[in-house]
Protein backbone atom coordinates (compact mmCIF):
# COMPACT_ATOMS: atom_id res chain seq x y z
CA UNK A 1 0.00 0.00 0.00
CA UNK A 2 1.16 3.27 -0.81
CA UNK A 3 2.11 5.85 1.46
CA UNK A 4 -0.75 9.03 1.93
CA UNK A 5 2.01 11.75 1.04
CA UNK A 6 3.76 9.86 -1.76
CA UNK A 7 2.43 10.70 -4.95
CA UNK A 8 1.83 8.18 -7.44
CA UNK A 9 3.76 8.16 -10.73
CA UNK A 10 0.96 8.78 -13.89
CA UNK A 11 0.75 6.55 -16.26
CA UNK A 12 1.30 6.76 -20.28
CA UNK A 13 -0.83 9.65 -22.00
CA UNK A 14 -0.53 11.23 -25.60
CA UNK A 15 1.30 9.65 -28.40
CA UNK A 16 2.97 7.27 -25.85
CA UNK A 17 0.12 6.14 -24.28
CA UNK A 18 -1.38 5.35 -27.57
CA UNK A 19 1.87 3.32 -29.13
CA UNK A 20 3.85 2.40 -25.94
CA UNK A 21 3.22 -0.64 -24.73
CA UNK A 22 5.10 -3.57 -26.08
CA UNK A 23 2.53 -5.13 -27.19
CA UNK A 24 4.75 -7.41 -28.98
CA UNK A 25 5.58 -9.52 -25.63
CA UNK A 26 2.09 -11.10 -25.69
CA UNK A 27 3.08 -13.67 -28.48
CA UNK A 28 5.13 -14.82 -25.39
CA UNK A 29 2.12 -16.09 -23.36
CA UNK A 30 2.68 -19.71 -25.01
CA UNK A 31 5.47 -19.93 -23.13
CA UNK A 32 4.33 -18.85 -19.81
CA UNK A 33 1.56 -21.35 -20.52
CA UNK A 34 3.73 -24.10 -20.98
CA UNK A 35 5.72 -22.88 -18.09
CA UNK A 36 2.70 -22.80 -15.55
CA UNK A 37 1.69 -26.48 -16.46
CA UNK A 38 5.22 -27.30 -15.27
CA UNK A 39 5.56 -25.76 -12.46
CA UNK A 40 4.90 -27.32 -8.17
CA UNK A 41 2.03 -24.36 -8.13
CA UNK A 42 0.15 -25.81 -11.36
CA UNK A 43 0.04 -29.19 -9.08
CA UNK A 44 -0.89 -27.58 -6.31
CA UNK A 45 2.17 -27.20 -4.56
CA UNK A 46 2.08 -23.94 -1.67
CA UNK A 47 -1.62 -23.66 -2.29
CA UNK A 48 -3.97 -23.54 0.72
CA UNK A 49 -7.07 -25.73 0.58
CA UNK A 50 -10.07 -24.10 -0.28
CA UNK A 51 -12.37 -26.10 1.66
CA UNK A 52 -15.31 -24.70 0.24
CA UNK A 53 -14.09 -21.24 0.15
CA UNK A 54 -15.92 -19.59 -2.86
CA UNK A 55 -14.19 -17.66 -5.47
CA UNK A 56 -15.47 -15.53 -8.15
CA UNK A 57 -14.05 -15.16 -11.17
CA UNK A 58 -14.21 -11.98 -13.43
CA UNK A 59 -13.14 -12.32 -17.15
CA UNK A 60 -11.34 -9.06 -19.16
CA UNK A 61 -12.13 -6.85 -22.18
CA UNK A 62 -13.38 -9.06 -25.41
CA UNK A 63 -12.09 -12.44 -23.26
CA UNK A 64 -15.28 -14.29 -22.91
CA UNK A 65 -15.81 -17.28 -20.36
CA UNK A 66 -13.19 -19.67 -21.36
CA UNK A 67 -10.03 -17.03 -20.91
CA UNK A 68 -10.60 -17.51 -17.28
CA UNK A 69 -10.56 -21.14 -17.52
CA UNK A 70 -7.36 -22.30 -16.56
CA UNK A 71 -7.67 -20.10 -13.46
CA UNK A 72 -10.78 -22.04 -12.42
CA UNK A 73 -9.32 -25.49 -13.33
CA UNK A 74 -6.23 -24.63 -10.80
CA UNK A 75 -9.05 -23.17 -7.92
CA UNK A 76 -11.39 -26.36 -8.44
CA UNK A 77 -8.51 -28.85 -7.64
CA UNK A 78 -7.54 -27.21 -4.74
CA UNK A 79 -10.86 -27.41 -3.31
CA UNK A 80 -12.24 -23.84 -3.80
CA UNK A 81 -16.37 -23.21 -4.99
CA UNK A 82 -15.76 -21.81 -8.50
CA UNK A 83 -17.75 -19.34 -10.31
CA UNK A 84 -17.68 -17.20 -13.43
CA UNK A 85 -19.01 -13.76 -13.57
CA UNK A 86 -21.99 -14.03 -16.47
CA UNK A 87 -20.31 -11.07 -18.32
CA UNK A 88 -19.91 -12.87 -22.05
CA UNK A 89 -17.10 -11.11 -23.50
CA UNK A 90 -16.88 -7.94 -21.07
CA UNK A 91 -17.33 -5.77 -24.04
CA UNK A 92 -20.63 -3.91 -22.88
CA UNK A 93 -21.59 -0.98 -20.70
CA UNK A 94 -19.96 -1.92 -17.37
CA UNK A 95 -23.35 -0.78 -15.37
CA UNK A 96 -24.82 -4.63 -16.61
CA UNK A 97 -21.27 -6.13 -15.62
CA UNK A 98 -21.34 -4.95 -12.08
CA UNK A 99 -24.52 -6.05 -11.60
CA UNK A 100 -23.62 -9.40 -12.78
CA UNK A 101 -20.77 -9.47 -10.16
CA UNK A 102 -23.24 -9.08 -7.79
CA UNK A 103 -25.36 -11.05 -8.51
CA UNK A 104 -22.74 -13.75 -8.78
CA UNK A 105 -21.69 -12.76 -5.25
CA UNK A 106 -24.97 -13.47 -3.84
CA UNK A 107 -24.93 -16.71 -5.32
CA UNK A 108 -22.22 -17.98 -3.91
CA UNK A 109 -23.09 -16.17 -0.53
CA UNK A 110 -26.19 -18.34 -0.89
CA UNK A 111 -24.55 -21.69 -1.83
CA UNK A 112 -21.92 -21.81 0.09
CA UNK A 113 -22.75 -19.59 3.40
CA UNK A 114 -19.19 -17.67 3.02
CA UNK A 115 -17.94 -14.49 1.48
CA UNK A 116 -16.14 -14.89 -1.83
CA UNK A 117 -12.83 -13.69 -2.85
CA UNK A 118 -13.30 -11.82 -6.22
CA UNK A 119 -10.35 -12.12 -8.63
CA UNK A 120 -10.83 -10.07 -11.78
CA UNK A 121 -8.62 -9.60 -14.47
CA UNK A 122 -8.15 -6.25 -16.72
CA UNK A 123 -11.67 -4.71 -17.43
CA UNK A 124 -13.15 -7.26 -14.96
CA UNK A 125 -10.64 -6.07 -11.93
CA UNK A 126 -11.94 -2.38 -12.94
CA UNK A 127 -15.37 -3.43 -12.56
CA UNK A 128 -15.37 -5.73 -9.54
CA UNK A 129 -13.31 -2.98 -7.65
CA UNK A 130 -16.89 -0.68 -8.37
CA UNK A 131 -19.04 -3.45 -6.87
CA UNK A 132 -16.83 -3.81 -3.88
CA UNK A 133 -17.12 -0.01 -3.47
CA UNK A 134 -20.77 -0.55 -3.36
CA UNK A 135 -20.87 -3.83 -1.58
CA UNK A 136 -18.28 -4.68 0.68
CA UNK A 137 -19.45 -6.18 3.23
CA UNK A 138 -20.30 -9.08 0.76
CA UNK A 139 -16.74 -10.17 -0.24
CA UNK A 140 -13.68 -11.92 1.94
CA UNK A 141 -10.83 -10.13 -0.58
CA UNK A 142 -10.36 -8.12 -4.09
CA UNK A 143 -7.66 -9.53 -6.35
CA UNK A 144 -7.05 -7.53 -9.59
CA UNK A 145 -4.34 -8.46 -12.35
CA UNK A 146 -3.49 -5.86 -14.58
CA UNK A 147 -6.23 -3.82 -14.25
CA UNK A 148 -6.05 0.11 -15.04
CA UNK A 149 -7.72 1.34 -12.08
CA UNK A 150 -6.19 4.87 -12.86
CA UNK A 151 -7.90 4.78 -16.11
CA UNK A 152 -11.42 5.22 -17.78
CA UNK A 153 -10.08 3.06 -20.49
CA UNK A 154 -6.12 2.00 -21.45
CA UNK A 155 -5.03 4.64 -24.11
CA UNK A 156 -3.09 2.15 -25.87
CA UNK A 157 -4.26 1.19 -29.42
CA UNK A 158 -5.06 -2.19 -28.92
CA UNK A 159 -7.45 -1.21 -26.60
CA UNK A 160 -8.91 1.65 -27.99
CA UNK A 161 -9.29 1.19 -31.07
CA UNK A 162 -12.50 -1.31 -30.14
CA UNK A 163 -14.05 0.70 -27.16
CA UNK A 164 -14.07 3.53 -29.78
CA UNK A 165 -16.57 1.13 -31.95
CA UNK A 166 -18.61 0.16 -29.18
CA UNK A 167 -18.82 3.82 -28.59
CA UNK A 168 -20.39 3.53 -31.46
CA UNK A 169 -21.99 0.92 -31.96
CA UNK A 170 -24.26 1.95 -28.78
CA UNK A 171 -25.00 5.31 -30.14
CA UNK A 172 -26.41 3.43 -32.43
CA UNK A 173 -28.34 1.05 -30.81
CA UNK A 174 -26.46 -2.56 -32.02
CA UNK A 175 -25.77 -3.13 -28.30
CA UNK A 176 -29.45 -3.34 -26.98
CA UNK A 177 -31.47 -0.51 -25.38
CA UNK A 178 -30.02 1.32 -22.63
CA UNK A 179 -26.14 0.55 -23.47
CA UNK A 180 -24.18 3.49 -23.16
CA UNK A 181 -20.61 4.00 -22.16
CA UNK A 182 -20.41 7.38 -20.70
CA UNK A 183 -21.64 5.79 -17.49
CA UNK A 184 -21.75 8.91 -14.83
CA UNK A 185 -22.21 6.46 -11.73
CA UNK A 186 -19.49 3.90 -12.65
CA UNK A 187 -16.67 6.09 -12.86
CA UNK A 188 -17.88 8.33 -10.32
CA UNK A 189 -17.46 5.35 -7.72
CA UNK A 190 -14.43 3.74 -10.00
CA UNK A 191 -12.53 6.53 -8.15
CA UNK A 192 -14.53 6.39 -4.86
CA UNK A 193 -12.66 5.76 -1.98
CA UNK A 194 -12.17 2.28 -1.39
CA UNK A 195 -13.52 0.80 1.80
CA UNK A 196 -10.62 0.12 4.57
CA UNK A 197 -12.13 -2.80 5.84
CA UNK A 198 -11.86 -5.36 2.90
CA UNK A 199 -8.43 -6.37 1.16
CA UNK A 200 -7.77 -5.17 -1.59
CA UNK A 201 -4.45 -6.74 -4.13
CA UNK A 202 -3.77 -5.61 -7.23
CA UNK A 203 -1.35 -7.50 -9.30
CA UNK A 204 0.75 -6.11 -11.96
CA UNK A 205 3.65 -6.10 -14.31
CA UNK A 206 6.17 -3.40 -16.12
CA UNK A 207 6.48 -6.08 -18.89
CA UNK A 208 2.64 -6.02 -19.46
CA UNK A 209 2.08 -5.50 -23.47
CA UNK A 210 -1.52 -4.11 -22.84
CA UNK A 211 -1.84 -1.92 -19.82
CA UNK A 212 0.46 0.61 -18.64
CA UNK A 213 1.60 -0.96 -15.01
CA UNK A 214 1.06 2.39 -13.55
CA UNK A 215 -2.44 3.01 -14.40
CA UNK A 216 -2.48 -0.34 -11.99
CA UNK A 217 -1.53 1.71 -8.91
CA UNK A 218 -4.14 1.87 -6.76
CA UNK A 219 -3.66 4.03 -3.82
CA UNK A 220 -5.87 1.90 -1.75
CA UNK A 221 -4.34 -1.31 -2.67
CA UNK A 222 -1.50 -3.43 -1.78
CA UNK A 223 0.86 -3.53 -5.07
CA UNK A 224 2.00 -6.70 -6.40
CA UNK A 225 4.26 -6.62 -8.74
CA UNK A 226 5.03 -9.72 -11.18
CA UNK A 227 7.08 -10.36 -14.43
CA UNK A 228 4.70 -11.14 -17.12
CA UNK A 229 2.60 -10.57 -19.84
CA UNK A 230 -1.26 -9.68 -19.66
CA UNK A 231 -2.49 -13.21 -20.74
CA UNK A 232 0.12 -14.53 -18.08
CA UNK A 233 -1.50 -12.40 -15.06
CA UNK A 234 -4.29 -14.70 -15.54
CA UNK A 235 -2.71 -17.61 -16.32
CA UNK A 236 1.09 -17.48 -15.49
CA UNK A 237 3.27 -19.37 -12.62
CA UNK A 238 3.99 -16.34 -11.25
CA UNK A 239 0.40 -14.53 -10.84
CA UNK A 240 -0.17 -18.26 -9.52
CA UNK A 241 2.13 -18.57 -6.80
CA UNK A 242 1.24 -14.49 -5.68
CA UNK A 243 -2.83 -15.40 -5.63
CA UNK A 244 -1.42 -18.63 -3.38
CA UNK A 245 -0.23 -16.59 -0.93
CA UNK A 246 -3.25 -14.16 -0.40
CA UNK A 247 -5.44 -17.10 -0.58
CA UNK A 248 -3.67 -18.18 2.82
CA UNK A 249 -3.92 -14.97 4.68
CA UNK A 250 -5.28 -15.28 7.80
CA UNK A 251 -7.45 -11.94 7.28
CA UNK A 252 -8.90 -13.29 4.16
CA UNK A 253 -9.66 -16.69 5.94
CA UNK A 254 -11.67 -14.73 8.70
CA UNK A 255 -13.37 -12.84 5.86
CA UNK A 256 -14.68 -16.19 4.56
CA UNK A 257 -15.46 -17.55 7.48
CA UNK A 258 -18.94 -18.74 7.91
CA UNK A 259 -19.89 -16.53 10.69
CA UNK A 260 -18.41 -13.48 8.89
Amino acid sequence: MHEPDVPLEPPQAGLAGLLGRPTWREAGWALELADLFRSPVWRGEGVPPGEGRPVLVVGGFGAGAGSSAILERWLRRAGYVVADAAVGRNVGPSERSVAAINQAVDELRAGTGRRPVVIGHSRGGHQARVAAVRYPDKLALLVTLGSPHRQAYPPHFYVRLPIEGLRLAARFGVLGPGARFDEEDFHRDREAAFPAELPFITMWSKTDGVVDWRACLDPAAEDVELRATHLGLAAGAPAYRALAAVLGRPDVRRRSEPSA
